[in-house]
């Protein structure tokens, strides 16, 4: 049991699970609670792009693979075209989960064989899988100006205090997720601790404050109850030694 506890801290109590959980739960609520708003007003159609891209990110964190961080880099990018609305939505969105359903097959493949891009040994290749996660992090960290300095600043987007609290806490986020690669930082367990809890304390405040939409409520719970396994698990770990 101590066994797997440590296997669960060491892999699931980082920055990896807030963003994966981000991207699934936002395209869960856009494909099948508030699909008929998109009907109603396609602007809000960048959500389903920046939804993929947290999957894709998430996906990439946990893949480990440099196929996969490239793919991820892409949907990442995506972001800022979506979000200013210079590509039409149907577009960017049919790209990005193409994207995000490539880095599913690129997990599936690398997991028996890896590519020869795995297999590559030059300095390039190493930098690389070090850091081009980072690329997508600052990709993802756009949504806030786009936001706040171009969507808030022409009026083509209401001031909802979940959409502003959610922008304001990524910023803060992508910093800890950065400082999880970047080799200055040497206590890494502790940005790992920190990255987790800020990533999930964002969700359950912005659900919470959704609560009035219905649907939320079990989305709220679940996010709830990962957060509290998760602190579990870190307990457990620091009682066995970890």
């Amino acid at each position: 049991m101590d066994r797997f506890i440590r296997a669960v801290n060491k892999k699931f109590i980082n920055g990896g699970t807030p963003l994966l959980l981000m991207g699934a739960q936002w395209l869960y609520l856009w494909l099948f609670l508030w699909y008929q708003t998109y009907l109603e007003d396609p602007r809000w159609g960048h959500n389903y792009v920046m939804s993929l891209a947290f999957l894709a990110v998430g996906l990439a964190y946990f893949s480990r693979r440099l196929v996969s961080d490239f793919l991820s880099l892409i949907a990442a990018a995506l972001v800022i075209p979506a979000s200013l609305a210079l590509l039409p939505h149907n577009v960017t969105s049919i790209i990005s989960a193409t994207l995000v359903l490539l880095i599913v097959v690129d997990i599936i493949i690398e997991k028996r064989k890896p590519l020869f891009i795995q297999r590559a040994v030059s300095s390039l290749a190493v930098w690389l899988k070090k850091y081009l996660l980072c690329f997508s992090y600052v990709l993802l960290v756009s949504l806030p100006p786009c936001y706040f300095l171009v969507e808030l600043g022409a009026g083509s987007c209401d001031a909802d205090i979940d959409s502003m609290l959610f922008d304001a806490a990524l910023i803060p986020f992508v910093i800890l997720l950065l400082l999880e690669r970047l080799p200055i930082v040497r206590n890494k367990v502790l940005i790992n601790r920190a990255a987790f809890f800020w990533g999930m304390a964002t969700m359950v405040v912005i659900l919470s404050l959704m609560l009035d939409e219905p649907g939320i409520l079990p989305n709220l719970i679940f996010t709830a109850l990962v957060t509290v396994a998760g602190l579990a698990t870190l307990l457990r770990a620091r009682q066995a030694g970890d």
